[in-house]
């Protein structure tokens, strides 16, 4: 039986933080934009789970 959060992916990981660094958005911010805006999930590659 495995217990914990989903694994996200590393380079979903490593994309987001460049995206919240270029746009100084804070963690807060970051994952609604992440919700919202088509160009962000796109950039990402459309992945199933999103980083919170």
């Amino acid at each position: 039986m495995r217990g914990g959060r989903p694994h996200i992916d590393e380079t979903v990981m490593i994309k987001t933080l460049f995206l919240q660094s270029m746009y100084n958005l804070p963690d807060e911010s970051m994952e609604k934009e992440l919700h919202d805006r088509i160009s962000f999930r796109d950039f990402l590659h459309y992945p199933e789970i999103l980083p919170d």
